[in-house]
Formats: C-alpha cells, structure tokens, sequence
C-alpha cells in the first residue's frame, strides 16, 4: 500500500508490462469500474507514445501526408495524435526480446549462434523473451546467453526495453513509452534518476523530448528524459489512481513494429 508522495515506495516487479500480483502469480485481478464486472481483464493491450524516425511508415506512406508529421515527432500509436511533451510515470519495468529475424541471412546467422534452434522456433514473431532479465523463454539464463550484447561490431539479436506505463498532461488514458535500442542508454538514466528521486514513481513529473543524431551519414532520433518538477495533488491522486488500477494487469504493448529497428545500429552510440 501507498505511503502517499513523501514515503516508501512498494516494490514492483521490474510489449508485455508485468506487476506484482499480476495474472502469472496467480491473482485474478477484480476491475472496479462499473459495467466490467463480468469481463476478463487480467490482460489490457496499451498504445505506445511512438517516436518517428526518417523511414517510419507515418511519414514514407501517403496515406499519413495529412498528418503533416515530421521526423522526430512523438505520437500516439493507435490515434495517431501528437503527445504533450510532460508525463508522469505510473509503472516501470524491463524486458529483453529476440525477434525472429525478418531475412533469410538473419536467421541463418542467430541459428550459428544457436545450433538448438530449429524452423518451428521461426514461425513466431520472436524466438526468446524474459520478462525479469533472468531468464528467457528459449534460451534459460539471460546472463549465460549473451544474445543480447555485442560481439566485437555484431550487432545483439536481443533487443533490451525499459517499458514504463505513463499518463501524459492532458491525456485521460495512458501509453507505454519504450526505451529501446540507441534510446535504452536514456532509459536507464532515466530508471536511476526515477529510482534515486526517493517516493513513488509518480510522486514527480518528466518531459519526453526527442534527440536528433547524426553519424556517418545517417540520422535519426532517440528519446530523452528531464524532470519537470513534482505532481500536484491532485495529479498525484490521479496518478495513483491509474497506478492502482493496473497494478495487477499483464499489460500487452501495441506496438506493430517492434520487431523492426527504426533506429540504425551505429556502434559508436552503444
């Protein structure tokens, strides 16, 4: 239970967002909101607050020129709406995700390194997942299987994400922001200033704002995190609101091209 925004924080377990006393420990979780009571709801499927790069769909296909959309811009996944800039984290956790290789050359490559793997661990669309950085679902030990670091200039098979769940100023309804590939490194800064700031998660606010880089010829952006102050009260009761309605859910990210990098591997941001 809450200690209010001065106080100890519970602990939490650490796109699917998984909180203590969800589903897979065996709770069933009970939603209040009126209207819902027959209805399963132990798994809730979130947009994510999408961070557009030179070659990301909204902005190549014509079917989004009217959004007038620029690259570096962070929108809403699924109402295709630009974000605010500040938002106040509700739950956070990492994760670590193989994706099946989208070429031929890819999967050829993943299976050297993994002999065991077989045609019928391709049919998916990933090959291993952990959802505490300890164990994987293929693979067993996280530390031991090394897929998820570089070897020399080969780029990781795994893709390492701190998710957090988060409401944004304005927003009745709140989004997953990932941090993942060139924007993880800002992600664990953000999980330690977070961490450190004492109190609970949403006890203070951030601004999400895009970061342009260049090397080597290409460019593309990644997401950063700087404080924005404290919550209000009445943002902090809203805050733990929303925290305390899914706290106990298995939360599902959607996130259509999460197996697609959109951020170009460049060795010299790792």
């Amino acid at each position: 239970m809450s200690k209010g925004k001065d106080g100890s924080t519970e602990a939490t377990t650490s796109v699917e967002l998984v909180v203590a006393g969800s589903s897979e420990t065996g709770v069933t979780p009970v939603h209040t909101n009126r209207g819902f009571e027959n209805v399963a709801v132990e798994t809730v499927t979130m947009p994510i607050a999408k961070l557009l790069q030179p070659i990301s769909k909204e902005l190549t296909d014509e079917g989004f020129a009217d959004y007038n959309f620029k690259a570096g811009n962070i929108i809403h996944s699924i109402l295709l709406e630009k974000l605010p800039e500040t938002f106040i984290p509700l739950i956070m956790n990492d994760n670590k995700i193989c994706f099946v290789p989208k070429q031929d050359a890819g999967k050829a490559a993943l299976k050297a390194k993994r002999p065991e793997l077989t045609d019928d661990d391709f049919k998916g669309s990933f090959v291993c997942r952990s959802e505490d950085n300890i164990t994987g679902t293929r693979f067993g030990s996280c530390q031991a299987c090394g897929l998820a670091e570089f070897d020399g200039n080969e780029a990781p098979f795994c893709t390492k994400n701190i998710n957090v769940l988060s409401v944004f100023e304005g927003e009745d309804l709140p989004v997953v922001i990932r941090f993942a590939n060139t924007s993880h490194k800002h992600g664990r800064a953000f999980k330690n200033l977070a961490y450190f700031s004492r109190g609970d998660l949403f006890t203070r606010k951030y601004k999400l704002l895009p970061l342009k880089k260049t090397d080597k010829g290409n460019t593309w952006f990644e997401l950063t995190v700087k404080p924005a102050g404290k919550t209000s009260d009445a943002e902090f009761a809203m805050a733990e609101d929303m925290y305390s309605m899914f706290k106990n859910m298995m939360i599902e990210v959607n996130d259509p091209d999460e197996h697609v990098s959109a951020e170009p591997v460049v060795v010299a941001e790792f």
